[in-house]
């Protein structure tokens, strides 16, 4: 069990992977014209993408891989399974120089001098269900307990320790225990080894059933980032662009063609496509509960900031210089989304 080693945690994963990194001055990059990159072909032809869930949310993710939607853009995408700390050091030292992490994660990486910029913001509304012992009426009676998390810093542990904000738990009153992933804090809830921990689907629906859990609320899940190796991105813009357009145009056909999603996501969750608990997944993170890949805010990192230490607050003072926003901005300048609307029709939470 750990107790919040949130800030060396995400510093050492830093320093395991300086000898191969070397530091740059992080900068947004100036926008180019919308013309010159619509007809480019990625300069990548392969890319491999982290993901750091298996639940029913990433399943279009898995599917625009799987299913051929980065072709027409001369890319070849896999997504294998990782952990946070895995994809950091993957990305800053450019084995794999594109994939999603944290806004803790990526502000402290940025703060430690690595080349690594956000190109891409998506937010989930379906939250995480909240489920812990029946013995622990409500979020006062985790003071004192154990909560699991995915890793120390992540989204995860971000959305849980907000829970306990709106409730006047303090952070230092638990103790967050890093399990990996949701399946391994689900198990460790019902082998009795965590108190409490937040589930997404499928796996609160299995916590519902279990006798000794019970919900006790829901947390909104922060604002996901996806992020590049920045000395990478300055030779692969188009690469980037490919990458965007190949996920949202998946993304478009998981929410329009069930009948070939549902095969893709039972094989993510490791079920039968006839399980009813296929189905209900693929409802839940329908758009626009699940978003495409879109610009990044500076309001959507500020829910970070409170997790790095004053010293590091300093040095991402001015988040608009770690954040492009031009590989986003393409698609809509291209007119990507009006041929997306024509193809599968207007799909909610999707740019017009």
């Amino acid at each position: 069990m750990q107790h919040r080693p949130l800030r060396r945690a995400g510093l050492a994963v830093a320093a395991g992977v300086g000898a191969v990194v070397c530091a740059l001055t992080l900068s947004a990059v100036p926008a180019t014209a919308a013309s010159s990159a619509t007809n480019q072909k990625a300069e990548s032809s392969t890319l491999t993408v982290p993901l750091l869930a298996s639940s029913a949310g990433v399943g279009y993710e898995v599917y625009a891989a799987k299913s051929g939607f980065y072709t027409p853009y001369g890319l070849t995408v896999t997504t294998p399974n990782s952990d946070a700390g895995q994809a950091k050091a993957s990305i800053v030292s450019g084995q794999t120089p594109l994939g999603g992490l944290s806004g803790t994660d990526f502000l402290n990486l940025v703060a430690a001098g690595y080349p690594i910029t956000a190109i891409g913001c998506s937010t989930s509304k379906q939250p995480f269900h909240v489920y812990a012992r029946t013995s622990i009426a409500n979020a006062k009676g985790l003071i004192g307990k154990t909560i699991g998390t995915t890793s120390i810093g992540s989204a995860h542990e971000v959305s849980g320790e907000q829970f306990l904000a709106k409730y006047g738990v303090k952070p230092s009153q638990v103790t967050f225990v890093p399990l990996g992933s949701v399946p391994n804090i689900l198990a460790a809830l019902e082998s009795g080894r965590i108190d409490a921990g937040l589930l997404s689907y499928p796996f609160y629906a299995t916590a519902a059933k279990t006798s000794t859990l019970h919900q006790i609320g829901v947390s909104a899940v922060p604002t996901g980032l996806t992020v590049v190796n920045s000395t990478w991105a300055k030779k692969n813009r188009n690469t980037i662009i490919a990458y965007i357009k190949g996920t949202n145009a998946g993304l478009a056909s998981y929410a329009t063609n069930q009948k070939a999603a549902l095969p893709v996501l039972a094989g993510l969750l490791g079920l039968s496509a006839s399980d009813p608990t296929v189905l209900a997944g693929y409802k839940v993170y329908q758009p626009p509960a699940t978003a495409p890949i879109g610009a990044c805010t500076t309001a959507a990192l500020k829910p970070y900031l409170p997790f790095l230490t004053p010293a590091e607050q300093a040095k991402v003072k001015n988040l608009s210089k770690v954040v492009n926003n031009s590989y986003a901005d393409a698609l809509v300048t291209q007119g990507f989304y009006s041929t997306l609307a024509k193809k599968y029709g207007v799909i909610p939470g999707f740019p017009s």
